[in-house]
C-alpha cells in the first residue's frame, strides 16, 4: 500500500504549478494534519489546532503563494488557527446537523475557487443531502470569503446563497477548471438519475449559468456517488463511481461544451448487473479491470 501512496504523492507534486499554488497544502485527518507540497523536492506534514474533523468531504485553499487560507469539512470553514467567525452552519439541513461531530461524508461536496481578478475574495461552493426523500443534494450553495476582513483573520461576506435549487444532484462529483482565457473558471456538477451536467462560469463580475448539457450514460441508482476530475490542461474530463460506469469526455474550455464521450465499466459492476449493460449499451461496451490495492 505504501508504494501506491508514494506514487500518488509524486503525481500530485507533478501537477502543482509554481505560479499559482492554490492547492499547495491539503488539510486532512482527525488530528488535523496538513500535507505541504510547496517544496517540490520534499513533501512535509504538520498539525494545526482544530475541532473541524473530517469524514469524506474535504477541501482547502491557499493564496497564490501557497500559504494556507481556509479549509472545510462541508459544515464549518476554518482558518489555520480556528473556526472562521460566522463560518459554521454551511448547507443547512437535518442531514448536515446529524454529522456535526465529524463532517459530511459526501465526496467532492465542497470546493474553493479564487474569485477571478481578485487576490482578496474566495468562493466556496458546497452542498449536502438536503433532499431527504431521495437522499441526494437538492441545493447548490456558494459562500463568499474576504481574506482581508476582520483585521486579516478572514470574514464571511455571504453565506449559503442558493445557486441552484429544486433539482436533485448527484451525491458528489463537483469539480472545476480554468476557462481558456486563463482568468475565469468553469464549475461542473451532474444531476441525479439523468445524464445532465450543470455548468457555471465564474467571472470577476458574477456567476453565470446554469448551462446544461445531457451527454453520456445515466448513473444507475443507487450507485451514483460521484468522483470527477479534469486533466491538468482542462481538455479532458472524467467522472465515475466506485462501482459502475466511468465517462471520459473532451472539454472545450472556451464554450464549456463536452464532446466525444467514452464509457467504461468496472468488471465487478458487469458481474453485478450484466443485464443492465446489455440492454443499455449492447455488445460494444469497453471494460476496465478494477485494480485492487
Amino acid at each position: 500500500m505504501k508504494q501506491y501512496v508514494a506514487l500518488w504523492l509524486l503525481i500530485v507534486k507533478g501537477l502543482l504549478l509554481p505560479a499559482q499554488l492554490y492547492d499547495a497544502q491539503w488539510v486532512l485527518g482527525y488530528n488535523t494534519s496538513v500535507v505541504d507540497f510547496r517544496d517540490l523536492d520534499t513533501v512535509k506534514t504538520y498539525t494545526i489546532p482544530t475541532n473541524n474533523y473530517f469524514s469524506i468531504t474535504n477541501t482547502s485553499i491557499c493564496n497564490s503563494s501557497g500559504n494556507l487560507l481556509f479549509y472545510t469539512n462541508g459544515i464549518s470553514i476554518c482558518t489555520p488557527n480556528d473556526t472562521l467567525p460566522n463560518g459554521s452552519g454551511l448547507s443547512p439541513s437535518s442531514y448536515t446537523t446529524s454529522l456535526n461531530c465529524c463532517g459530511l461524508n459526501i465526496p467532492q461536496a465542497a470546493l474553493f475557487i479564487p474569485k477571478p481578478g481578485s487576490s482578496r475574495y474566495y468562493y466556496l461552493f458546497h452542498f449536502t443531502n438536503d433532499s431527504l426523500s431521495i437522499g441526494r443534494p437538492g441545493t447548490l450553495y456558494y459562500t463568499l470569503l474576504d481574506t482581508s476582513g476582520n483585521n486579516g483573520i478572514g470574514q464571511v461576506v455571504e453565506k449559503n446563497i442558493p445557486l441552484l435549487s429544486g433539482i436533485a444532484l448527484r451525491e458528489g462529483g463537483m469539480t472545476a477548471c480554468k476557462h481558456a482565457n486563463g482568468r475565469d473558471y468553469w464549475l461542473i456538477i451532474g444531476s441525479y438519475n439523468t445524464n445532465t451536467f450543470y455548468k457555471f462560469l465564474i467571472t470577476p463580475n458574477n456567476i453565470e449559468g446554469p448551462f446544461t448539457q445531457s451527454i453520456g450514460p445515466i448513473f444507475p441508482k443507487p450507485y451514483d456517488p460521484a468522483y470527477s476530475k479534469f486533466s491538468q490542461g482542462g481538455s479532458k474530463f472524467a467522472t465515475g463511481i466506485a462501482v459502475g460506469p466511468i465517462i471520459v469526455m473532451d472539454f472545450d474550455r472556451c464554450s464549456g461544451y463536452f464532446s466525444n464521450p467514452h464509457t467504461f465499466f468496472h468488471v465487478a459492476y458487469v458481474e453485478l448487473i450484466p443485464a443492465y449493460l446489455l440492454m443499455t449499451h449492447g455488445a460494444s461496451v469497453n471494460f476496465v479491470k478494477r485494480v485492487l490495492v
